[in-house]
């Protein structure tokens, strides 16, 4: 007699079903020993320690760590010297703008000033009128 295969409510195989019917490829079979293997109790775990019994360091260790931080930190003048071979460095890779830029630039600074700057005087002139209109207005 053939087996019927058990169906889940989706009418799905049951996957025990197809692990069964699929044998694993480089998995070696159980044995009656491997089972019983299986079965052992496993032994009990160690208490872990308390965080309190960690070794703190004596003064004396505290100091020698203090001393070895404090020795290998740079004097001021190392540090300051190392400061302006850093500066050193930067000024040599910065791409700094041809003649030709420069004087373009500062055109375009120069005319955006005065721009600006007759903008406000032109501003301030129309505010002047406004004023003065709205002042003879009330005045009269």
């Amino acid at each position: 007699m053939a087996q019927k295969k058990r169906r889940n409510k989706h009418n799905k195989a049951n996957p025990s079903d197809q692990a069964q019917a699929q044998p694993q490829v480089g998995v070696a079979p159980k044995s009656a020993a491997a089972d019983k293997e299986a079965v052992k109790p496993k032994p009990a775990a160690k208490p872990k320690a308390d965080k309190k019994a960690k070794h703190q360091p004596s003064k004396a260790e505290l100091k020698a760590k203090a001393k070895q931080k404090a020795e290998k930190k740079p004097g001021i003048f190392s540090r300051i010297i190392n400061y302006f071979k850093g500066v050193k460095g930067e000024v040599i890779r910065t791409t700094w703008p041809t003649r030709h830029e420069v004087w373009n630039m500062t055109v375009i600074v120069v005319v955006a000033l005065l721009f600006f700057g007759i903008l406000i005087f032109l501003l301030d002139q129309l505010m002047v009128v406004i004023l003065n209109w709205a002042s003879s207005l009330m005045g009269s």
